[in-house]
């Protein structure tokens, strides 16, 4: 531990940690600005003989040290998580706002409502919360439209490991079947469908396919928010996600009956 000061102020560093003077101090001391007993306190625990002698200012030292680095870090990254919920939908982001919003008013919003809420809050630039240092997340972030787009006109065809947070689908592709649908929700429920045609001995393996509050899957379509029955089945499936949300699930069902991820592609409308 080391103390530059000039009387008035002082500068306590821990000079062996990483980084710039100033990301290695760890505490200051304005005698004019600070109470008297604050400074006391901050002195007997830096500055006190048996302190340093028993190594206890330092390991003092090192905790406040490490306490600035943790809040440092929180404070830089809380906007990046920010930005990655609203930006990608994540679904369970999507499930809080729509309950406060339901606790506030009595009414609850569909997905299609959060994320056009979502989706202006992102188009405004007065509600923008990232700083400079973190503008190259909005450049580089596989989720923005531009290269999604580019992907399309590309390979026409997009898989399902793409980000699909705004976007509208046109059909999709399994097994080499072309399938129209229009939109996400009956992308889940079509897709569920073919499923079941072909293995229908062994559909009902679905259900093992369940979020952390209620079932993906079930014959019970009161467990549901928005369920949609599965034709030719008892069962009924869970329609109220986003798209990344669904894409998800569909992962997960082509895991579960033996399937690559590359055995379905989906085809993004350019409307």
């Amino acid at each position: 531990m080391s103390i530059l000061t000039n009387g008035i102020l002082w500068w306590f560093y821990l000079p062996l940690q990483e980084g710039s003077w100033e990301q290695r101090k760890f505490y200051a001391i304005d005698m004019y600005s600070q109470s008297v007993d604050k400074i006391a306190d901050v002195f007997n625990k830096f500055l006190n003989k048996d302190k340093v002698l028993s190594g206890e200012a330092l390991i003092n030292a090192k905790k406040l040290y490490g306490d600035r680095q943790k809040k440092d870090i929180i404070k830089r990254n809380i906007p990046k998580a920010w930005k990655k919920l609203h930006v990608e939908g994540d679904e369970f982001f999507i499930e809080l706002l729509a309950e406060t919003t339901e606790n506030i008013c009595g009414h609850r919003p569909d997905n299609l409502e959060i994320s056009e809420f979502l989706l202006n809050i992102i188009k405004q630039p007065q509600m923008q919360i990232l700083n400079k240092e973190d503008n190259h997340l909005q450049k580089n972030s596989y989720s923005s439209k531009m290269p999604i787009n580019k992907i399309i006109k590309k390979n026409n065809l997009l898989s399902i490991d793409n980000n699909f947070t705004y976007q509208k689908i046109s059909y999709f592709e399994f097994l080499r079947e072309r399938i129209p649908v229009s939109s996400w929700k009956k992308l889940l429920v079509k897709f569920s469908e073919k499923i079941y045609t072909l293995h229908p001995n062994k559909f009902e393996n679905i259900t093992s396919i369940s979020g952390t509050k209620r079932p993906y899957f079930t014959k019970n379509q009161y467990e549901l928010r928005l369920p949609k029955k599965i034709n030719n089945t008892d069962y009924y499936v869970e329609t109220n996600l986003s798209a990344n949300s669904i894409v998800s699930i569909i992962k997960d069902v082509l895991t579960l009956f033996g399937y690559k991820y590359s055995d379905l592609m989906i085809k993004i409308s350019n409307n």
